[in-house]
């Protein structure tokens, strides 16, 4: 199946989790349906701590002055090729090289061919650059170089259509390596109402060297390279985001403490790269977004948290990989996660947390990966999971959850289109999931599955009981071990591993 029919496949496939809730695409079209007051009660309150530490994350991370796009007492500059004038100070014009040397806020109109905006400031001061209709090509440079400042704040108009674009290969007139269509060695934001479509032939779209922050506006970036990279941090509160790219769709690349973090709480981001969809050298925080990647992987940083937020991912490799430094770990507590992976799904090089959200999970179709994969802990203590996936390298969560977890392996491969449902001993559907892809292993997690109780897994037409002895039935551990039955009827020889079989 073409990779783009797979993508869409996975919005489409009926989902039911009626555990943690029964929805398809977005977490507000249902409520969550919670079978039993104590799941009830802890979702809720997982759900209620996450979104307040969340709130408060995002007022630390950003100013007031960030959402703000009106502007006032202003500085007018038409762009013209050879023939480009201002109606005030701070700007000096030579050629088709504009250079804003003044703090204050610029709006700017009409087109160069073959130009540069270079704002260069006092290292106390901050301007704002509104384009209203503009466009900038390049065929040398940056677009728009951003040399020095406190500040920067890149605003739309409300309905413009704006385009800031390098072309050729990049011609270094100074020390600073530019590299982008727009490159910023100041901190800075991007808002507006409009829409700005950033482009790069042969490098990157959007290069921060410090702290990079986007609050509202529509982007489209197109870049050989990385789409969006900075050295600090890149922060996104809102915004609707689209990025095709050679490299990373997103990066940051400082591994310094307090650096190197990617925090996203909201806006829609639809992500198609060569290589990682968002990359942090060390933290990647979502908190809320509607994200759609395709890409080689899909998220990876050191330390990755998920509490919020409706992603579907699909990838060539890892879905989800927190590794590097030295302990990485996953932890999801909120959110709605649809993942399509060859490689591994849920992938903790140190430890994988799941303590709240919804995840579904078609792949790996490769036998040395795994739907969880983790080193140290591997916990569940809340939230949703349905997982399938061929055998070989499974995992189920470790016996330290606290939550009931089933990784059943089936006697022959399934067919794609194959309906999985989970009930209770009365017959009421815990999860139900249509397979994208061909599997032979299920792994399911939900609040309803306790020690003591018996459940009924249903694939096609296969009817299997599953007495829960203990909570993790079937264990795993990169060797297939998983609860299930043989072709002939009889226990799979992973039976008696910590499932208590």
């Amino acid at each position: 199946m073409k990779k783009s029919t797979k993508f869409m496949a996975i919005m489409l496939s009926m989902i039911l989790c009626t555990g943690c809730g029964s929805r398809m695409g977005s977490a507000s079209e249902t409520e969550n349906t919670i079978q039993t007051e104590t799941a009830s009660l802890t979702t809720e309150t997982s759900t209620t701590a996450a979104a307040s530490t969340a709130s408060q994350l995002a007022e630390d991370l950003f100013t007031d002055r960030d959402y703000e796009t009106d502007y006032s007492d202003y500085v007018t500059i038409t762009l013209e090729d050879g023939a480009s004038k201002t109606s005030g100070s701070g700007v000096s014009i030579e050629g088709d090289t504009i250079t804003i040397t003044n703090a204050g806020t610029y709006v700017l109109t009409g087109s160069l061919s073959d130009g540069q905006i270079v704002v260069e400031l006092a290292d106390d001061e901050k301007a704002q650059l509104v384009l209203d209709h503009a466009s900038v090509t390049s065929t040398t440079s940056a677009a728009l170089y951003i040399k020095s400042g406190d500040k920067v704040f890149l605003t739309t108009t409300a309905d413009s259509r704006n385009v800031l674009a390098s072309t050729g290969d990049y011609v270094q007139t100074d020390d600073n390596n530019v590299d982008g269509a727009i490159f910023s060695r100041s901190d800075l934001t991007m808002n507006g109402q409009g829409t700005l479509t950033v482009t790069s032939e042969t490098g990157h779209g959007i290069v921060g060297k410090d702290d990079l922050k986007i609050t509202s506006g529509t982007y489209e970036i197109t870049s050989a390279c990385h789409g969006i990279s900075a050295n600090d941090s890149i922060r996104i509160a809102d915004g609707s985001i689209s990025i095709q790219s050679g490299g990373d769709g997103m990066q940051v690349s400082d591994d310094k403490e307090g650096k190197g973090y990617i925090y996203i709480c909201g806006g829609t981001i639809t992500i198609k790269s060569a290589d990682d969809g968002v990359h942090a050298e060390n933290a990647l925080t979502v908190t809320g977004s509607v994200m759609n990647i395709d890409a080689h992987e899909g998220l990876e940083a050191v330390d990755i948290t998920i509490s919020g937020g409706d992603l579907t991912i699909m990838t060539d490799e890892d879905g989800i990989n927190a590794s590097g430094g030295s302990q990485p770990t996953l932890t999801i507590s909120g959110g709605i996660l649809h993942i399509n992976s060859q490689g591994d799904s849920l992938d903790a090089n140190g430890s994988l947390y799941v303590t709240g959200g919804e995840i579904y999970i078609t792949g790996p179709s490769g036998s040395d990966n795994g739907i969880i994969d983790y080193d140290n802990a591997g916990t569940i203590s809340g939230g949703c999971v349905i997982g399938l996936g061929v055998s070989g390298m499974q995992q189920n969560f470790d016996q330290d959850s606290t939550q009931g977890s089933i990784l059943y392996t089936l006697s022959s491969m399934q067919a794609a289109g194959t309906i999985v449902t989970l009930s209770d001993a009365s017959g009421n559907v815990i999860v139900q999931y249509t397979a994208q892809e061909s599997f032979q292993v299920v792994i399911v997690s939900a609040p309803q599955i306790t020690a003591g109780e018996s459940y009924t897994l249903t694939v096609g037409t296969e009817i299997y009981t599953i007495e829960m002895t203990s909570l993790i039935y079937g264990e795993g551990s990169g060797r297939d071990f998983g609860g299930g039955m043989d072709s002939e009827g009889g226990m799979n020889p992973g039976d008696g591993m910590r499932g208590g079989w």
